[in-house]
């Protein structure tokens, strides 16, 4: 059985059953230092942050990031809403001969894990799609290096359905 779920202001049910089951699991598998859950206006965000996935300027999967990848993919198959991966960077300049720009850099990231998704997972590629913002969507400022780590992430945003 699929569920899409649809989140209002007004305290839709079926938003928080969702945020609740993935925050179940979330916590059931330990992955609390590993994935933050945050509902925005757009849908249901996990938040993986780069030292988790990735080494410091790479879009390569560290093998300990599989383990969260499937636990975030026993998720999928129970909902049939879009799926967005979205890349983030924080604004450190990349110097790394292999991207050209936190752009390309965060771009590379977000493909990575959707490939993981599709090709590993075998998940419906016409769920998915990609996008990188490289720094220009922070979460916090990047005035200090803790500040910057944050900025350093994979979103998966769950996205919402629109009431017809």
């Amino acid at each position: 059985m699929s569920v899409k779920f649809i989140l209002g202001r007004g305290g839709s049910g079926k938003s928080t059953y969702m945020l609740d089951k993935i925050q179940e699991i979330i916590d059931k598998n330990a992955l609390t230092d590993s994935v933050k859950v945050r509902e925005e206006d757009s849908g249901v965000v996990l938040q993986l942050s780069e030292n988790v996935l990735f080494d410091l300027g790479k879009a390569d999967l560290k093998p300990e990031s599989i383990k969260v990848l499937d636990i975030i993919s026993t998720l999928i198959p129970s909902i049939s809403n879009e799926i967005m991966v979205q890349g983030h960077t924080d604004n450190i300049p990349i110097s790394s001969g292999t991207y050209k720009s936190n752009w390309e850099l965060s771009t590379a990231r977000a493909i990575t894990v959707l490939r993981y998704f599709i090709e590993t997972k075998g998940f419906d590629p016409t769920r998915f799609s990609a996008t990188g913002y490289g720094e220009y969507k922070p979460l916090v400022d990047n005035s200090t290096e803790e500040n910057r780590a944050i900025n350093r992430r994979v979103d998966i945003l769950i996205v919402q359905q629109k009431e017809k």
